[in-house]
């Protein structure tokens, strides 16, 4: 979970050079540049972008602890709230994200700060 925060973090500062660091080597082809990268990020996920708060689940990894899976609840700075459930896997002895699979917004509660 601390690379999840780690990058969240990141975002928030704008730093996104920092928040691919934590993205495993096969998500981050995806993307042509950290600009490309910044881009989605702000349009299709701007809670994580701009995140004022942010929750884990349990996490559930495999039997060899190469890979995890994280439930994440985040309330953007625009109080809503979403769900996505992270995968990560392990490069170099850490744990990186691998992908996201967003669960859409849950509400327009807001959450304890971050």
């Amino acid at each position: 979970m601390t690379s999840i925060r780690s990058q969240l973090d990141a975002f928030r500062r704008d730093d996104y050079t920092t928040a691919m660091r934590y993205q495993s080597a096969d998500l981050s082809r995806n993307f042509a540049s950290i600009k490309d990268f910044r881009n989605m990020m702000k349009l299709r996920y701007p809670q994580f972008a701009r995140y004022r708060s942010v929750r884990f689940g349990p996490a559930r990894c495999d039997t060899k602890a190469q890979y995890l899976a994280v439930p994440v609840a985040v309330t953007g700075r625009d109080k809503v709230r979403v769900t996505a459930l992270y995968f990560m896997t392990r490069e170099k002895g850490l744990f990186r994200v691998a992908g996201v699979q967003p669960g859409g917004p849950v509400s327009r509660r807001p959450s304890v700060e971050a």
